[in-house]
């Protein structure tokens, strides 16, 4: 069992060694990826370009239409597109296949000693070391 010690703020304090792992696995996708040297000129002569922000494509509005049934797979879909913010004109987006894999981590597993302990307790012991050092 892992030892912790009790400060005056009652959150624990590692007297030990902190390990932290993370497993996972590489994915390889088939899906297209945005491209990030993609731009172009609509029709009313509004420029679209990928951005590296949260939105990928700024001067675009991501539309949905109405739900509907597919016979060939036995399931509900939604089409979405794009549309320019100023004019509504439909663009498509560039977009590339990477046939590299990503690396996708699953959940960390903390270990106080060898021994796995909760996240919380670990939160606590970083949080702890973090203040000492500053």
């Amino acid at each position: 069992m892992a030892k912790f010690l009790s400060n005056e703020d009652g959150l624990p304090e590692a007297a030990g060694v902190l390990e932290v792992e993370h497993d996972g696995q590489w994915v390889y996708s088939s899906r297209p990826q945005p491209d990030p040297t993609w731009s172009a000129t609509d029709s009313n002569g509004h420029e679209h370009s990928y951005s590296d922000g949260a939105d990928h494509y700024p001067s675009l509005r991501l539309e949905h239409g109405e739900p509907y049934w597919c016979a060939e797979c036995n399931d509900e879909h939604t089409d979405s597109w794009y549309v320019c913010r100023l004019c509504g004109e439909k663009v498509a987006p560039g977009t590339r296949f990477d046939p590299n894999p990503t690396w996708v981590a699953g959940p960390p597993v903390y270990r106080l000693d060898g021994e796995e302990i909760p996240p919380e307790q670990a939160r606590a012991i970083q949080e702890r070391y973090a203040q000492s050092r500053s």
